[in-house]
């Protein structure tokens, strides 16, 4: 039977998980549940004034279980990092995160979704997203 700390972290796990933007600010500060099953992978966001460049840490996560999906004005990146331990074994101390994983970027600028492109090299994930235009201002006259 969980105790009720480990029954709080596992309801602010589920909470979280309905909000990738809250859960991505908080993750980092809120423990981990005993039974967690989630991986976060560390990112940097690269704005280039023409293009944001994305990269994912993802050392050991084959390409078959990612997925990019742009929507709208958000990056949506998914996948699962498979913990790697043979069936039958009884896991005495692990300390590498496995598990699903979401992260959802809110991208500041029109861009591009033709000109979106992957690479997944040497366990880093890089997304380049052109920008649509160069963001200055446009004045529409009125007829």
């Amino acid at each position: 039977m969980p105790d009720a700390a480990e029954l709080a972290f596992k309801n602010l796990e589920r909470v979280l998980s309905r909000d990738p933007m809250l859960r991505d600010v908080l993750e980092q500060t809120v423990p981990k549940s005993k039974r967690g099953g989630r991986f976060t992978p560390d990112v940097d966001v690269v704005d280039l004034g023409t293009k944001y460049i994305v990269l994912l840490d993802l050392p050991g996560i084959p390409k078959k279980y990612l997925s990019i999906e742009l929507q709208g004005a958000q990056l949506i990146v998914a996948g699962k990092k498979p913990n790697h331990h043979p069936e039958e074994a009884q896991v005495v101390s692990s300390e590498r995160q496995s598990g699903t994983f979401k992260r959802v970027f809110l991208l500041p600028t029109q861009v591009q979704p033709n000109g979106v492109t992957a690479d997944l090299a040497n366990g880093v994930l890089t997304i380049e997203i052109p920008k649509a235009g160069d963001g200055s201002k446009t004045t529409i006259p009125i007829r």
